[in-house]
């Protein structure tokens, strides 16, 4: 998540990593418009999960299939305390 310094508008983006055949591949599912809702753990959580329905993706049934990586922000550690998350080392 980032905000544009000059319009002042949020952005998400979630990409997702995994292994096929034994290669790595790479791809980003969403880069969209965080509406003008605060950046709260539960909004987060609630627009992330809405762009993996919109592939088929539903966390509760999948999740055993699921890490979240993320930056270290309070915001996104709350909203994936429950799930299996990972800190960003670039972070």
């Amino acid at each position: 998540m980032w905000t544009d310094d000059y319009k002042k508008l949020s952005y998400i983006s979630l990409t997702v990593h995994y292994i096929e055949n034994w290669n790595l591949n790479e791809q980003v599912l969403a880069i969209s418009k965080f509406s003008n809702i605060s950046h709260t753990a539960d909004n987060i959580r609630k627009v992330i999960f809405e762009i993996l329905k919109n592939y088929n993706l539903v966390p509760n049934r999948t999740m055993k299939n699921f890490v979240f990586v993320t930056d270290s922000g309070a915001n996104f550690v709350v909203a994936f305390k429950h799930y299996k998350h990972i800190l960003c080392i670039a972070y």
